[in-house]
């Protein structure tokens, strides 16, 4: 099969094309107007000053592309991060799709059309001829986006991969005592064993290689970490927030949560309604193989103390971490302050069947770079 580029793809469609870094106003401007017309939403993501920069800690290649008006106005924008992440125990090219953003149904039209070409012809594509699966992330208040993803129109499939909650710890409990010993991560033998043994259990797990060019750029501090429990190695994560290149709003906080800053004396930083809030995340969690739901909960409880209990939580407001609902760790966290925001992860493809995700490989979403 011959392959074609993605400039001579794109040929067929004049009014998408490819953005550059000249383009960084007009999309950030663009993002402005749409958050003002969805001011309603809880949770809210800025990306300035840059837009890019937020895209190049993917350790991948990322495209970003934009639908003009005959102004040549964007009226539309998506992005396709490609990356090596573990598929049911392989390393394989993957395609994340996202920052998918249309200002009327006119030109989501349009887009759903060109979509659903660009899906159907991917793999005779050079840039994406490699790529085993594509996925995304909707936030389950989307209802106008989970409409389109469930209609019929698509001419491409969503398949529901997992229900999550992005879960924002503010404070931890002081009603649950630490159960296992958390260490720096120093890439020993005995380390790097694990790694080679225990990463490719994670369904979308980052490579090895993505892990030490993290550690090595990007993670503050050498932000790597170890669980231990009677001196074995039960799981790995990391801590690291890309808040130089993104932030969030949130518009709405539970009841609770604002009882408890109006009366602790705790001192942790109590996050402002509808203000740029600065989260650090839970990131590239490792499980060792075969360990029951009781056993990670209890890890990722141990994890929560340790962070909040040393001076990682001095410049940020809250823990963020995933939660898949059928493997739910909520037992870990649930005595924490805490704030949930539904999410739904997709695969999307071509064929009315999507890979079979192997059930006996952990979940892993990397939300720091979603």
């Amino acid at each position: 099969m011959d392959l074609i580029s993605l400039d001579e793809f794109l040929l067929d469609y004049p009014q998408i094309s490819l953005a550059r870094k000249k383009d960084n106003e007009d999309i950030l401007e663009f993002y402005r107007k749409l958050e003002m017309e969805n001011s309603n939403q809880s949770i809210k993501y800025d990306r300035t000053p840059n837009f890019f920069k937020f895209l190049e800690y993917s350790y991948g290649e990322y495209f970003v592309l934009l639908l003009k008006n005959k102004k040549n106005e964007i009226a539309g924008i998506g992005t396709v991060i490609k990356r090596k992440l573990h598929l049911n125990g392989v390393l394989e090219d993957v395609c994340y799709l996202g920052d998918l953003r249309v200002n009327s149904l006119r030109y989501t039209i349009l887009w759903r059309s060109f979509y659903a070409e660009f899906i159907k012809k991917m793999t005779s594509i050079k840039e994406f001829s490699s790529v085993k699966v594509n996925y995304t992330v909707v936030l389950a208040e989307n209802l106008k986006a989970m409409k389109a993803l469930s209609s019929h129109k698509n001419k491409f499939y969503y398949h529901l991969k997992a229900n999550y909650k992005m879960v924002n710890i503010i404070a931890p409990s002081f009603l649950v005592k630490q159960s296992h010993q958390v260490e720096m991560f120093e890439f020993s033998d005995m380390e790097n064993q694990f790694l080679e043994r225990e990463m490719n259990n994670h369904y979308l797990m980052i490579s090895q290689e993505e892990l030490r060019f993290r550690f090595a750029n990007f993670y503050d501090e050498k932000r790597l970490y170890k669980v231990l429990k009677d001196g074995e190695i039960v799981a790995v994560f990391g801590l690291w927030s890309p808040q130089d290149s993104k932030t969030i709003e949130i518009g709405h906080l539970s009841s609770l949560i604002r009882w408890f800053y109006n009366f602790s004396k705790i001192g942790f930083r109590a996050p402002e309604l509808n203000k740029k809030l600065k989260p650090l995340y839970l990131n590239n969690l490792i499980f060792k193989e075969d360990m029951d739901v009781k056993e990670r909960s209890l890890i990722l409880s141990s994890i929560i103390r340790y962070t909040f209990h040393s001076n990682k939580m001095d410049h940020y407001h809250f823990l963020t971490i995933a939660d898949f609902e059928d493997e739910s760790l909520y037992d870990g966290y649930k005595w924490c302050y805490h704030q949930t925001v539904g999410a739904k992860l997709f695969e999307v493809s071509k064929v009315q069947e999507g890979l079979i995700h192997d059930s006996s490989s952990y979940l892993s979403l990397d939300l720091s770079l979603i």
